[in-house]
């Protein structure tokens, strides 16, 4: 009985290692909408939706340049820049 309940064990761990090599990889797409305007402007709220193969509410959105900052959650955000110059958007 000892040696069934071994082999078994031995054969379920053998089961889940060889599950865990064979997933893939999955790669994330993202768009990014500008709703109102091309382009952000200087001063006003500039609104823009954030979509992808991922839920909405896992994004974490960041700015870089122009004093710009970004506010929003599951998708709709908020890009606000102070000076002029070219604004960079990371999301993660």
């Amino acid at each position: 009985m000892k040696k069934t309940i071994k082999i078994s064990w031995m054969f379920l761990l053998a089961a889940i290692s060889s599950f865990a090599q064979t997933t893939e990889k999955v790669s994330t797409e993202i768009a990014v909408e500008l709703q109102k305007m091309n382009i952000v402007y200087v001063g006003v709220d500039n609104p823009v939706h954030i979509a992808g193969n991922i839920k909405s509410s896992n994004f974490l959105v960041k700015a870089e340049g122009c004093e710009a900052t970004v506010t929003g959650v599951n998708g709709d955000y908020i890009i606000r820049t102070n000076t002029n110059g070219e604004v960079t958007l990371t999301i993660k």
